[in-house]
């Protein structure tokens, strides 16, 4: 009988060790490092993030210069990083007024006396729809342009110098204390455009308008004069 009691008491303690293995507990600090993990994949240093109930975030990139795009001009119409899914999702949360968005008008130029008229500057008028810009304060910009089809979209007529800083095309001869050279002009458009915050804000851009044709006295003829 001892003996029979004695297994018993052997068994139930096995048991019970067992069993406390078994249901111990896991530990917890390992979803909380998954969860770090996770997220760690998603910070980028001076960028906003906006996640989605995928979390698949889509990030507002800041831009501190002139983008590659621009090449020398102050708009990218072809921008690499450009958020279109997070700008839908923007202004799904912001009411923004529609009558802001639409397409210039190409003017037509026409000679009175139905001729061709001829200018001293060759330049190229065509429109376009910036994705980003350089406003006022020479900061680069979002540009709200998501398409036709969403109805957000901001097409722009601009003028653009085919022969920028050359000498006009001036027919006959001209003074040779004098200088002519082909300039490049701006103006400034009200476009609508994300701020730091993320949030669409209407800002002011500076933009190609016309192409002039200015003059100055060559002073380096007038030095040789005296010489």
């Amino acid at each position: 009988m001892l003996f029979k009691y004695l297994c018993s008491v052997v068994m139930f303690i096995v048991f019970y060790l067992v069993s406390s293995k078994i249901a111990k507990p896991v530990d917890s600090t390992i979803e909380v490092a998954a969860s770090n993990e996770t997220s760690k994949r998603y910070q980028r240093s001076g960028a906003i993030i906006f996640p989605d109930d995928d979390f698949n975030p889509e990030v507002l990139p800041r831009l501190k210069g002139a983008p590659k795009c621009a090449k020398g001009s102050t708009f990218c119409e072809h921008f690499e990083d450009y958020p279109h899914l997070l700008l839908k999702n923007i202004l799904k949360e912001h009411s923004v007024n529609k009558d802001l968005f639409g397409t210039d008008i190409v003017p037509q130029f026409e000679a009175r006396d139905g001729s061709n008229d001829l200018f001293v500057c060759q330049s190229k008028v065509m429109t376009i729809f910036p994705k980003v810009a350089k406003n006022v304060n020479n900061d680069w910009r979002i540009i709200i342009n998501q398409g036709e089809k969403e109805g957000y979209i901001q097409g722009v007529v601009i003028e653009t110098c085919m022969g920028r800083d050359r000498q006009c095309d001036i027919l006959g001869d001209i003074m040779d204390d004098f200088v002519t050279t082909c300039k490049q002009k701006y103006i400034y458009r009200r476009l609508l455009s994300l701020n730091d915050a993320g949030k669409p804000v209407q800002d002011t851009f500076r933009l190609p308008s016309a192409c002039c044709c200015s003059y100055r006295k060559n002073f380096d003829f007038l030095a040789g004069l005296d010489t």
